[in-house]
């Protein structure tokens, strides 16, 4: 910025300062000779007196409101005010009034060496002001193309370096060649001994700390630009000493040897490489501070303002211990102030309130000696408040607030730093950032609060940030590069957008170049950290709520978080977490977790969440919004293409709440719960909150995210290499209004339900989904997208992260206002055939040791092959016929679902069907035999030897009947009545309607059954598995029976009179006594396509499941009893749910 006489707090001139005490007072005696000159002598002596002493006191001598100093090298004898320039800085300030009344200026005009600044017990009252400004100073400010300060890109040998003293900074030349010593018209430029026109030796004098501007003139993209602090620090025998790092490290220089040994350096520990922010680059911007002169020290103690100290640097060259101090003082300003090489402190405020003004820079503060011995400060603050200030002449990204290479860059302790400057609307350009780089630890808080506008930036640390016991708030957040953390938070509370302003949203819609995320204004940034996030001991994290939702539309103030590419890991087991939340709560916004690393071959445990673990009692909110125009909302997870990757887990005691568009891809497990926790996917609001009848306290209006401009999409989208979703160990998955029955079903299915929602609520669930593309775990991957592939691969839309198109809303009115990747025109083949190159089914839900899954109201979009087959097989049919998808029921664990709806409709009007009535192989029409083989052993209960395999199934005609003995006339009665006609067997159409298929447990020794003539076999398990006859025979291994013996057949041995592990084997015999409980309303049981079956026990099989009519009729379970003396007034023994009329 170019020099101005006017940016001034006190004044350009005036008293002309007394300065002398008189130890003397004339006395006269009898010897002396008596006139009036010698009679006024003793008067003079005493008027010097009064005027030192009133001057001490703070008091003007003259009308003129107001006293300027000027230190100079030498004080002029032609000048009238002589008596105001001082050769020393202390002496202007022993000059100074004990009680300063009026604005007092002290100029120093002096290059070099400039000693102490020591400020004690200074009083400022009434009108009084003390400014001390540096008249041999510029600062690196300009952020224009016009007037621009850049770095140059000269090459010393092959590596590019930063040279200082050719900065093409014209403006910083301007402000120093025309700077003044304004209270005696006296120009200082020579002092400054910039660019080429002073010798080397005085070059020496020369201090400056230079750090990459935010903008380049090149035209590069301004936020990529964060970097090193450089620090020119030249004594004459080199050109600089404090450079680039490869400077630093050139043995030509005089250099830093403690560089290469304790510079904080980023290892990536997958792969062991290094990783730092990227450098300058040929005409980028820069900023910092630049001075002729030096201090070795400032010094503020009890005083009180307004004191402001302007355009000093301090170097502490390795012997002062503390740069600039201020201690039990107020109303203290720091303009444009640096600390550089002092021991331990840059900066160090102890019950002190001090505002930062415009530039405040610390770096390098250690002591080269002995570096590592002591424990190194930027800035320190105990008991303290700091305020970062901006105006008309420094502001936004102009402005600097910056501390690298110390232990900790910010240091707070029971302290609060607040200010800097707000985001501006429509544009980043012109942003405040604050920077904080290779430190231990870059912000550090302590019972206190960080409260700063603008981005705040923390990079390159061993841990960025770090709070216990704090509150931190942002507008904006990059942490990246950290090899520990990028954020640790302990009983601490993060928010962002803290002033509620759109402008601070983040303008990037689109991953676009995700390997270099910092490229794009993303409102949180974590990128390449260890662990980006980890919250314990009761701390929250997430956006900021206004006080009083009812008129906010939180949907239109956030946009994506970023969370990308943590580099930590487990040797042999897995990635570290991307973000842990432990007994803590961690909320985020229209997220976006993506990391690709990840597929090392020896990642084996899946407990470990890759994205998000929550862990201790701890809960999380994974929230997005409809993406749109202006933002990104959808909220997603991204794994490398692995199987050996869990998503999310929730563990001990724990919750995930999964809400808005919420897409899973790429990934083994997509989510899992463990040891009494739950995962749930429902809309933003739960729906016994949607029923106030008052509008002006609707809930859903108050919550701000259920119906706002764009609301929270209730979408689950989850594309695996495992189970989709899993819960373990008492555990939940609750899957609960994601789509509305009301709009999906047709009246007749909707007429007397016990569902209650209000209108609101149902709009906003009516575009809900759960959507699942299944694969089963192995050495192949199925992934959802290739690297920057085309936006429509495999006909998908919206599975190239690269092209922005990730869950685009297709605008369905019969299916959903607003889908993920699922194509309206489900039923074409070739949306068949492209779901099948990302899905081939497998296991899609799994609840184990006495987990519970509850599915109420959920819409299934599927648009998957109708696959009919009676098991699963990855690879038997290219049609499809055999990928279905599985919800496995183990051991004693629970399912309870209702209100299903499936491909846009009630669940058996949609194209899914279970397999035929009998086990038979080729085509089979309806009064076609030729297919059916009667494998089963005769005595088979109700059906003899006919291979029945789902009673529910379309079934024929038979030529001959089997069920003619005494032992099948109930069930060949049961046919007849069923169908109305003789010799049949299962429905005259398909009864067994549904996409999925439910496996329970069964005993583990039919895992060693194969069918005759085959190995290797799990077709015998799964017939079982899904509570069906086996289709014949099966034999298995001798040896297992010592393991199973189960295995061993009676019946092989009352044919043979010989012990074997091979024959027919009953469902009966081969279920565990302890069994899954499954209860599914009429819906539910037609969108798992076995469980009509399994409520039978015909055939030697076990009944499995329950089904009810959700109804208030009769025969439904909401039904209560109105009849006096016949069970008046009670309803049911099976189901209560408080959300229900049950």
């Amino acid at each position: 910025m170019a020099f101005n006489l006017n940016d001034l707090y006190s004044v350009s001139s005036g008293v002309h300062i007394f300065n002398y005490w008189n130890p003397f007072v004339t006395k006269h005696d009898t010897s002396s000779f008596y006139n009036w000159e010698q009679d006024n002598l003793p008067l003079y002596d005493l008027e010097e007196r009064s005027l030192y002493l009133w001057e001490k006191l703070g008091y003007p001598l003259s009308s003129v409101p107001g006293m300027a100093y000027v230190v100079s090298g030498s004080i002029p004898d032609t000048l009238p005010a002589s008596g105001n320039v001082f050769t020393s800085l202390s002496a202007a300030v022993d000059a100074l009034p004990d009680v300063i009344r009026t604005p007092t200026l002290i100029e120093v005009a002096v290059s070099g060496a400039a000693g102490e600044l020591n400020l004690n017990n200074i009083r400022v009252e009434d009108d009084g002001v003390l400014e001390i400004v540096n008249r041999v100073f510029a600062p690196l400010s300009q952020n224009d193309t016009s007037n621009y300060s850049v770095m140059t890109d000269e090459s010393k040998g092959a590596t590019p370096y930063f040279n200082p003293l050719r900065l093409n900074a014209s403006a910083m030349y301007s402000t120093l060649s025309s700077t003044s010593a304004i209270s005696v018209s006296a120009n200082t430029g020579i002092l400054s001994y910039y660019g080429e026109i002073a010798a080397q030796n005085a070059k020496a004098e020369q201090r400056n700390i230079i750090l990459p501007g935010r903008q380049a003139s090149g035209g590069a993209d301004w936020e990529d630009l964060i970097g090193y602090s450089y620090i020119g620090v030249n004594d004459g025998t080199a050109q600089y000493q404090y450079g680039s790092r490869e400077d630093l490290l050139n043995p030509n220089n005089l250099m830093d040897a403690t560089v290469g040994a304790y510079d904080p350096s980023t290892i990536q520990e997958y792969n062991d490489t290094g990783t730092v922010m990227p450098t300058y680059i040929t005409k980028q911007l820069a900023r910092g501070v630049w001075a002729g002169n030096r201090l070795s020290k400032v010094s503020i103690q009890n005083c009180n303002g307004p004191i402001y100290v302007r355009g000093f640097i301090v170097d502490g060259e390795s012997t002062t211990t503390t740069g600039i101090g201020v201690y039990n003082s107020k109303g203290v300003t720091l303009e444009n102030c640096a600390s550089m090489r002092c021991t331990e402190v840059g900066f160090d405020f102890n019950n002190s309130k001090v505002n930062l003004r415009r530039q405040a820079i610390s770096a390098r503060n250690y002591d080269v000696a002995d570096r590592g011995t002591l424990t190194t400060y930027g800035f320190k603050a105990v008991d303290s408040a700091i305020k970062f200030v901006t105006d008309s002449y420094v502001s936004g990204c102009t402005a600097t607030f910056a501390s690298h290479f110390h232990d900790y860059g910010l240091y707070l302790e029971n302290s609060v730093v607040e200010g800097g400057d707000k985001i501006p609307a429509n544009t980043m350009a012109d942003t405040f950032y604050s920077d904080f780089g290779y430190n231990d630890v870059g912000i550090y808080c302590s019972n206190s609060k960080f409260a700063l506008d603008g981005v705040t930036t923390s990079y390159n640390n061993r841990t960025n940030i770090e709070a216990v016991n704090s509150n931190l708030e942002v507008e904006q957040l990059r942490s990246v590069l950290a090899q520990s953390y990028g954020m640790v938070l302990d009983n601490s509370k993060f928010t962002y957008n803290k002033n509620l302003s759109t402008a601070a949203k983040g303008a990037n819609t689109s991953i676009k170049n995700a390997s270099a995320p910092k490229s794009h204004n993303y409102p949180i940034l974590f990128n390449n950290n260890g662990q980006h996030l980890v919250l314990k001991g009761g701390s929250t994290y997430g956006p900021t709520y206004p006080v009083g939702t009812s008129s906010i539309d939180m949907t239109h103030l956030y946009n994506q978080e970023l969370y990308y590419q943590n580099h930590g890991f487990i040797t042999g087991q897995a990635s570290k977490p991307s973000v842990v939340i432990d007994n803590s709560v961690g909320e985020f916004t229209c997220s976006k977790f993506i990391g690709t690393v990840g597929t090392i071959a020896n990642f084996t445990n899946r407990s470990i969440g890759r994205h998000l673990h929550v862990t201790n009692n701890g809960n999380a909110i994974v929230r997005g919004s409809v993406s749109r125009t202006d933002s990104n909302g959808t909220c997603y997870f991204e794994c490398a293409q692995t199987s050996a990757t869990t998503a999310i887990v929730a563990d001990q005691n724990s919750n995930v709440h999964l809400t808005g568009p919420v897409a899973i891809y790429n990934v083994g497990i997509g989510a899992l719960a463990t040891n009494g926790s739950t995962i749930k996917a429902a809309p933003p609001l739960d729906r016994t909150f949607s029923f106030a009848a008052d509008p002006p306290k609707n809930p859903l209006q108050f919550s701000g995210w259920g119906n706002g401009t764009f609301p929270s999409t209730p979408v689950l989208e989850i594309h695996s290499n495992g189970p989709a979703l899993a819960v373990e160990n008492n555990s939940n998955l609750i899957l609960r209004d994601l789509g509305d029955f009301n709009r999906l079903w047709s009246a007749a299915y909707t007429a007397t339900n016990d569902y209650p929602m209000s209108s609101d609520y149902a709009t906003l669930a009516s575009s809900g989904a759960v959507q699942l593309y299944t694969n089963p775990p192995g050495p192949k991957f199925y992934p959802m997208a290739g690297n920057n592939d085309s936006a429509e691969i495999y006909g998908f839309w919206g599975v190239s992260i690269a092209e922005n198109n990730e869950y685009t809303a297709r605008g369905s009115t019969s299916l959903s206002s607003y889908t993920l990747l699922y194509d309206a025109t489900y039923i074409d083949s070739t949306f068949r055939t492209n779901v099948r190159n990302v899905s081939l089914g497998g296991q899609a839900i799994v609840a184990s040791k006495g987990s519970s899954v509850k599915v109420e109201n959920v819409h299934f979009p599927m648009g998957q092959a109708n696959a009919d087959e009676s098991f699963f097989d990855a690879s038997a049919s290219e049609a499809g016929c055999s990928n279905y998808m599985i919800w496995n029921i183990q051991d004693s664990s629970r399912l309870h679902a209702s209100y299903c709806s499936v491909s846009g409709v009630y669940p058996k009007l949609a194209a899914y069907t279970g397999p035929r009535a009998f086990y038979h192989s080729g085509t089979l029409a309806i009064n076609d035999t030729s297919t059916v083989r009667l494998t089963l052993p005769s005595g088979t209960p109700d059906t003899s030897s006919l291979p029945v395999l789902d009673y529910y199934g379309s079934g024929v005609t038979l030529s001959a009947n089997p069920l003619s003995g005494p032992a099948e006339a109930f069930m060949y009665e049961l046919q007849k009545r069923r169908t109305g006609l003789d010799n049949t067997y299962g429905a005259s159409a398909f009864e067994n309607r549904g996409p999925f298929r439910i496996y329970f447990s069964v005993e583990p020794a039919a895992k060693a059954l194969n069918y005759y003539g085959h190995t290797e076999d799990t077709r015998p398990y799964q017939h079982l598995s899904q509570g069906y006859l086996l289709s014949g025979s099966c034999s298995a291994s001798m040896d297992l029976s010592t393991y199973y013996p189960a295995l061993i057949s009676r019946e092989h041995f009352d044919a043979s009179n010989i012990i074997s592990t091979s024959g027919y084997y009953y469902p009966s015999s081969m279920l565990p006594a302890e069994r899954a409980s499954v209860w599914l309303d009429e819906s539910a049981a037609t969108t798992f396509s076995n469980a009509k079956h399994c409520t039978v026990d015909y055939s030697a099989t076990k009944k499995l499941v329950n089904i009810y009519r959700a109804v208030f009729g009769e025969d439904g379970e909401a039904f209560i009893g109105n009849t006096v003396g016949e069970g008046l007034g009670f309803r049911t023994s099976n189901i209560f749910d408080a959300k229900r009329n049950i």
